[in-house]
């Protein structure tokens, strides 16, 4: 995960200490649903609902951390990570019909700007080394959102975590304050 850190610092830097490499908030998304999966291999992760990060996970040294799980039903489990992180994963037998305003286009408004470069995203934007980088390329920016192209970069988490990044970039070029975001907690996924 060393490419999950908050420092930026040159290429092939070789002082770990200085990255401040923390362990991103979907990479734990991700490994609660793996969790789950592994007790029901037969069912299908269906969501995910009251996900809160209670600190960061910084990572300076290997370290082993156990996650406890809890059967609410036989329809959602809890999982926890002892002062860092808690969430309900729901299963069932098959996905559900996407409810139909999410179903084709939806409207962001008028054009406020060119969309930015995935370059100048990475470079002068995000902190995101490439096993996260997986803006492709924003195709419109405008008043109420953006349109892009995105992908799975390799690292575990990494197509969510791109989603954030995402939502990171239009807040940074587009709002006047309050412009830098951290996620720490997800309602509903």
């Amino acid at each position: 995960i060393t490419d999950h850190t908050v420092v930026k610092q040159p290429a092939n830097w070789s002082h770990v200490e200085d990255l401040d490499i923390v362990v991103p908030m979907t990479m734990s998304i991700e490994l609660t649903m793996e969790m789950v999966q592994k007790q029901v291999p037969d069912k299908k992760i269906l969501g995910l609902s009251s996900f809160s990060i209670f600190q960061w996970m910084n990572v300076r040294e290997d370290f082993k951390l156990a996650m406890k799980g809890t059967w609410l039903n036989n329809h959602s489990a809890k999982l926890e990570m002892k002062n860092f992180m808690s969430s309900e994963v729901m299963i069932g037998d098959k996905y559900s019909t996407p409810p139909e305003k999410y179903v084709g286009s939806i409207d962001i408004g008028k054009k406020i700007m060119d969309p930015p470069t995935r370059k100048f995203i990475y470079e002068e934007l995000m902190f995101h080394g490439p096993n996260y980088q997986g803006v492709i390329e924003v195709t419109e920016f405008a008043e109420k959102g953006l349109r892009a192209n995105v992908q799975n970069a390799g690292g575990k988490g990494s197509l969510l975590d791109t989603l954030g990044q995402l939502i990171g970039v239009y807040l940074r070029l587009f709002a006047d304050e309050n412009n830098i975001s951290f996620p720490v907690k997800a309602g509903e996924l």
